[in-house]
């Protein structure tokens, strides 16, 4: 056993020099991740076998949106959205109902409210469990949506389209168009709330986008998640999920309508668009940025899991699973109780190849775990100094690829030290690293066990190859490159996706950390490094982090987000222009447009008055319980309450309660008039009180401001406002 290995793995230790072989290996890398994107990249001609028509979901799309007005929840751009929804839901052949009520929920010590009108439709039995489609039909304040959420109602459109034909169906699906997504989940809250098609609902396909491109990922099921996971994969030729990706978002404070469900006990299959992040809830959410591709791909997933729903008998009880998809053509889907096993297995292997060659050393412990460390720090690191030294928070976002090159010049620096500490080691430092690996599984297992699944077959290899090399040495050789391209395979196709979740142009720890890992198993295949070219890999790291910091950080094409509010306090009368944005600064076409300073943590500047704004009347009455607080706000789209001096109680608001409440935001055209009625403490009294009025859209004044800001620069979230803010003390 003490030669296993050593002819088998050290290839071209003499005749390449370290330097070359490591550039050739960096390339290599790089090829690797570059393509990345082209091959999990979704087929513009679908693949659900069906005749799923996407040029006619994208035309039904086109007549939906209209001049692609924003559209937030009970405006007039919500109005002109349902009349054209409505048009093509019977043109169909469905027969549409509209649920009018008021959507609320709290989140903390906030309570989010609006009118909403939900629209539903119903195809198939009058009973049994019922599969729903979720979508919603309102924007963001910024943009017209196209993604966020107008493709997944046109595709869902579609669904029904073909469903209406798909007789007879074996369980009622029903079709939910809500409105208020954006503002709080407020359509899904009143729909779970007062729908009486509610309580036949046991699964739900909901659809979503973060951006306009790339594949369609199922990023969030409920748990256990195995019946979930087979329904999805088991008619769609071209997957997009892992587990490790859904249990990152589990942990998440984020939330889709989809969460509301899950705590209702529904079974979940939650799919979102990731890609072009940038231009999530933006005016560049709009038709034109949508990929068609992508819009096939959401299609694809929806039907394939709804046919699989719907074919189902008897599902019985699920159990959990780990999985991920393989370079988007394959699913793997394993128990996760086999996670544990394996790494153990696979660690006890390591130790007696380990134990068992008479050359051994025991610094060839830390190897993996210096891959590990340094892959991620070393970037990080360039990162942190780049961000120090830049006014911009999203510097990478005009040339993400010099950011990324950054951090994978660094990473591979640290692989190439971890493979320097190898030189030498022979068989026990190739048996330490993965046993090394199979340790991080096992605290995976532990922490984040999803993410086992990304090490589980490269671990798996390594241990079979392990176990044959006791009768057959080559078999050893064999699972250590079979490990090496399983790990390549796994951990580089997620970047991709990583990169379009996080929107953080490389600069992760995770980015890092897989490229420090996937570079040292390479590494460890051939042969032994000097320290010239870890020199060589930190001087490329050093240059790249000097172009980072010289590149424009923002472009037309490429646009930071800017968000330019004008405020008026009644009280004091003071205006001013807030620029609510991604930097520290604005952009230089806006900084000589008015004196701007940041001032208690906001880039802000003196603004003239308007004469027209309109009026914010707010009247507090002491009750024998607390406080009532009765608001006017002619023209407003939101109106906000909060109180004061960390006062909260029993909120009192439309028929419900809810309690410790401080902050009450209303939503829409339905809160210019409104009373809330707060419970308080005995002691509270007297108490600030601030309401807000909120208008979508700045003022004409800022005609100068925002065509010097849309250079480079585009509104975002909530967009540009007018705000009229009244102080006072409620005694």
């Amino acid at each position: 056993m003490s030669s296993v290995g050593k002819n088998y793995l050290m290839v071209g230790g003499n005749d390449m020099s370290s330097l070359l072989k490591s550039g050739l290996s960096f390339a290599l890398l790089l090829a690797c991740i570059f393509a990345m994107p082209a091959i999990i990249a979704p087929s513009p001609s679908g693949t659900t076998g069906t005749d799923f028509n996407i040029d006619r979901t994208i035309e039904r799309l086109t007549r939906i949106l209209g001049d692609e007005r924003p559209h937030a929840a009970d405006t007039d751009g919500s109005d002109y959205i349902r009349t054209r929804l409505l048009d093509e839901m019977r043109n169909i052949g469905l027969s549409p109902t509209v649920e009018d009520g008021t959507g609320c929920n709290q989140r903390r010590t906030r309570v989010h409210c609006a009118r909403v009108r939900n629209i539903i439709a119903r195809i198939g039995p009058s009973s049994g469990d019922a599969i729903l489609v979720n979508t919603h039909y309102d924007s963001d304040a910024a943009g017209p949506g196209a993604g966020d959420d107008g493709i997944a109602v046109a595709v869902a459109l579609e669904m029904s389209n073909m469903l209406l034909t798909q007789t007879p169906l074996a369980r009622p699906v029903i079709f939910l168009f809500n409105e208020g997504e954006e503002d709080g989940l407020l359509g899904a809250e009143q729909f779970l709330r007062e729908s009486s098609q509610a309580a036949s609902v046991t699964d739900v396909i909901n659809l979503e986008a973060r951006g306009t491109t790339g594949p369609v990922v199922m990023f969030e099921t409920s748990y256990p998640n195995n019946s979930d996971i087979r329904a999805y994969a088991r008619n769609l030729a071209r997957p997009a999920a892992n587990s490790m990706m859904a249990e990152i978002y589990r942990r998440m404070p984020n939330g889709t309508d989809a969460t509301l469900f899950l705590n209702a006990g529904m079974r979940v299959n939650n799919f979102a668009m990731l890609g072009t992040g940038l231009y999530y809830h933006t005016p560049r959410d709009n038709l034109a940025n949508l990929s068609h591709a992508t819009a096939q791909h959401m299609a694809d997933s929806a039907w394939a899991t709804l046919q699989s729903r719907l074919a189902e008998t008897n599902v019985g009880a699920s159990d959990t699973a780990i999985y991920t998809d393989i370079l988007g053509r394959y699913m793997l889907i394993l128990p996760q109780w086999l996670a544990l096993p394996v790494f153990g297995c696979s660690l006890l292997l390591a130790a007696a190849v380990f134990a068992l060659t008479l050359d051994r050393k025991i610094i060839s412990l830390a190897f993996p775990f210096a891959a590990v460390i340094l892959g991620a720090a070393l970037p990080m690191a360039a990162h942190a100094l780049i961000s120090e030294l830049r006014p911009e928070n999203a510097y990478w976002r005009a040339i993400p690829d010099l950011s990324q090159l950054t951090t994978y010049s660094f990473a591979f620096g640290g692989g190439l030290i971890s493979a320097w500490l190898l030189s030498g080691h022979g068989r026990a430092g190739l048996a330490a690293f993965w046993g090394g690996i199979s340790i991080i599984g096992i605290i995976l297992t532990q922490m984040l066990p999803g993410a086992a699944i990304l090490l589980l077959p490269s671990i798996a290899a390594f241990s079979i190859g392990s176990l044959l090399a006791f009768f057959w040495v080559p078999a050893f050789a064999i699972g250590i490159v079979t490990a090496t391209a399983a790990l390549f395979i796994l951990l580089l196709a997620q970047l991709p996706l990583l990169e379009d979740a996080l929107n953080l142009g490389g600069a992760s720890a995770i980015t890092g950390l897989f490229i420090g890992l996937t570079s040292a198993a390479l590494l460890s295949l051939t042969g032994r490094y000097k320290g010239n070219a870890i020199i060589a890999a930190i001087v490329l790291g050093v240059i790249l982090t000097i172009a980072t910091l010289l590149a424009p950080a923002y472009t037309f094409d490429r646009p930071g987000h800017l968000s330019l509010i004008y405020t008026h306090h009644t009280n004091t009368g003071q205006t001013s222009w807030i620029a609510r944005a991604d930097d520290r600064t604005v952009p230089a076409a806006m900084e000589t447009l008015a004196e701007w300073e940041v001032r208690d943590g906001r880039i802000q500047a003196p603004a003239d008055l308007i004469e027209t704004l309109p009026g914010l009347d707010l009247s507090p009455i002491r009750t024998d319980e607390g406080l009532s607080l009765s608001l006017q706000a002619q023209t407003a789209d939101r109106v906000d309450i909060s109180l004061g001096n960390g006062t909260s109680g029993q909120l009192l608001f439309r028929g419900r309660r809810f309690e410790g409440v401080s902050d009450i935001f209303c939503f829409g055209r339905s809160c210019r008039t409104l009373t809330a009625d707060f419970v308080l403490p005995d002691n509270s009294l007297p108490v600030a009180v601030q309401a807000k009025a909120i208008i979508y859209g700045a003022p004409e004044t800022a005609a100068e401001l925002i065509e010097a800001r849309d250079l480079t620069h585009v509104q975002a979230f909530d967009g540009d406002q007018t705000i009229i803010i009244t102080d006072m003390d409620a005694s």
